[in-house]
């Protein structure tokens, strides 16, 4: 109990037995924070990688546990993303997507909705979106770090997943 006395000096402690950070919420009618696929076109993005790109792979809710993405807001006021295992997904000085440990070296994106699905922009690099590209002579489809052009899709499907 505090008591406070007019010209009488209160003293009180705090015990604090847990040191836990709060995470920001996102702003009342922005995109959620949670755990999506993310899709273009019957294709979603995989948690592996090859040759600095995210595989792309058919969509399929079963047994997808590789293409699930937790995304959360921070205090930057963008989200980052990583797997259920723990990795971040980061970009290179080349804008290649890299996968990290720490949350404090994931990109930042910020996530807008547009034309019924979403775009991901980096936050410190305006021009750079995380894209869908699709297969093109011994290039097989993939998604990575790109400015925009007409022959990539920048706009994503997010799909919750419980």
């Amino acid at each position: 109990e505090l008591r406070f006395e007019r010209g009488a000096i209160t003293h009180f402690a705090v015990r604090m037995t847990e040191d836990k950070p709060v995470k920001p919420e996102p702003p009342a009618g922005s995109f959620a924070a949670g755990n999506y696929f993310i899709v273009v076109n019957g294709e979603m993005m995989a948690a592996y990688k090859s040759s600095g790109f995210f595989q792309s792979i058919s969509y399929d809710e079963e047994n997808r546990s590789d293409a699930v993405w937790s995304f959360d807001y921070d205090e930057s006021e963008a989200y980052t993303i990583h797997t259920s295992a723990g990795k971040y997904v980061a970009i290179n000085t080349s804008r290649k997507p890299l996968m990290k440990d720490s949350e404090s070296e994931a990109v930042r994106l910020v996530v807008e909705a547009v034309d019924g699905g979403y775009t991901l922009r980096v936050k410190e690099d305006e021009s750079y979106y995380l894209q869908y590209k699709p297969s093109t002579g011994s290039a097989s489809a993939r998604f990575g770090f790109y400015t925009l052009s007409a022959e990539l899709t920048p706009t994503l499907q997010l799909i919750p997943v419980e």
